[in-house]
């Protein structure tokens, strides 16, 4: 089996492509969900979409390796493998944005109760000096009040808290003039996985289409010859004769070439045998 140049060549590109931007993909959403304050968030390593979603993510590499194996091995079977994959993993990208888009939107209606159960289970199971040194920072850096438990919990005004910084955030916290930390924290969240969502959907969706574009030819016969299966002198894929098998090809037509004349000579002598 051979492939033209500049098909192994985009293979290698566009794949190539796909594996690096989904390597940054990968370890920036590692940063994002390894800071501390994605606790006070329903998406950790224990949650299924994320769960899905990293699953998925190595599903994709080992097919676009595979991609580019295939296209380096002339293996026609790698090859097939890949493109049977690329149109179900480009729809199954397609239905885990809309999950997301389902659990970002219940994550904003009910993150008032979600941070306050939080807050309670720390207040009661917590270490004292941890969450409220870890408060302390979400305050001073979003400018913003923690939940009245954390403020009655942690006493800021203590000496082990003096800062002027501080007491001047406490006193805006009293008179209502600034509020709670719940809308400043879904701001920095938001602030770190829109970059995720700009990887994802606006740089590794249209490259995925630009293979599936290319590639459709290719795909639509592996899919027809899935349904001539029952019938395979029906259909046969390009890519699945090799040179073996077109030898074989050519010496079958050479034979049957050679029949032909061998009749048609028989056939012209007859003739003339009768016309003397």
């Amino acid at each position: 089996m051979q492939l033209p140049p500049y098909y192994r060549l985009w293979i290698y590109s566009i794949n190539g492509m796909l594996i690096v931007i989904q390597l940054i993909f990968v370890l920036y959403s590692y940063v994002i969900f390894s800071h501390q304050w994605t606790k006070y968030f329903p998406f950790n390593w224990q949650n299924w979409l994320v769960i899905l979603t990293y699953g998925t993510i190595g599903v994709q590499f080992t097919v676009y390796i595979g991609g580019i194996l295939g296209a380096l091995l002339f293996n026609k079977t790698i090859l097939r493998i890949y493109w049977l994959f690329m149109i179900p993993l480009l729809l199954f990208d397609l239905v885990k944005a809309i999950c997301w888009a389902i659990q970002l939107r219940d994550m904003h209606r009910h993150y008032s109760k979600f941070i306050q159960q939080i807050t309670d289970a720390q207040v009661h199971y917590g270490n004292s000096m941890s969450i409220c040194s870890e408060w302390y920072s979400i305050q001073m850096g979003l400018k913003c009040c923690s939940p009245t438990n954390i403020l009655r919990f942690c006493n800021y005004t203590g000496s082990i808290w003096e800062d002027a910084e501080m007491e001047k955030l406490l006193t805006l916290c009293e008179s209502k003039t600034i509020y709670s930390c719940a809308n400043p924290l879904l701001r920095w969240f938001h602030s770190e996985i829109d970059l995720l969502a700009i990887i994802a959907y606006f740089v590794l969706l249209p490259l995925k289409l630009i293979v599936v574009g290319v590639l459709r030819r290719d795909i639509q016969e592996v899919f027809g010859e899935i349904v001539y299966s029952g019938n395979r002198h029906l259909y046969m894929h390009w890519a699945a004769f090799d040179s073996r098998d077109e030898g074989i090809a050519l010496s079958a037509s050479l034979h049957n070439n050679t029949d032909t004349v061998t009749s048609t000579t028989a056939l012209m002598k007859t003739q003339r045998t009768f016309e003397e």
